[in-house]
């Protein structure tokens, strides 16, 4: 057996990278950081997290009239 010691990518240098928490959180805070949901990907909607479906989702707004105003969840 050879021992590989070559990457096949290259790791990601960041001032992320260099924080003390998950691979995952550290994938949401570069979504985040990009303007992009921190679930699918998309574009975010209106200064929040998420796009529109997982906003829709969460409960967090809906579109309306009036602007958007807070969806009550239960």
């Amino acid at each position: 057996m050879q021992n590989r010691t070559t990457r096949s990518t290259r790791k990601i240098e960041d001032d992320i990278a260099k924080l003390p928490v998950s691979r995952q959180r550290k994938y949401q805070l570069r979504k985040r950081a990009c303007s992009l949901c921190i679930i699918c990907g998309q574009e975010s909607y209106s200064d929040t997290s998420f796009c529109l479906n997982h906003n829709l989702k969460r409960g967090i707004v809906r579109p309306g009239r009036n602007g958007h105003r807070r969806v009550s969840v239960g």
